[in-house]
């Protein structure tokens, strides 16, 4: 992208796995626990290494930091593009 003259471009790919708003924070804790022993069984971690896959485990704290400024990133994208749906 910087060799199509977007310096800085950064558009990552991420999956999240979430949970509705009044989810009680001990159901998001234990989730959050199982998900992350499951990124660590070899199986499942080769496979996706395997594809270029990075694991980032991490808390659900950081996961809203990051999807929250994921939100603020791309809606400034539509709105100074004009972008809409069909």
């Amino acid at each position: 992208m910087a060799e199509s003259g977007y310096a800085g471009f950064d558009a990552p790919t991420w999956w999240a796995v979430r949970a509705p708003a009044k989810t009680p924070p001990e159901i998001v804790k234990r989730m959050n626990e199982g998900i992350n022993r499951a990124l660590d069984l070899p199986d499942g971690r080769d496979q996706l290494s395997a594809k270029g896959i990075d694991i980032l485990r991490t808390t659900p704290d950081a996961a809203r930091v990051f999807i929250d400024r994921q939100m603020d990133i791309w809606a400034k994208v539509v709105k100074d593009n004009g972008i809409k749906s069909d």
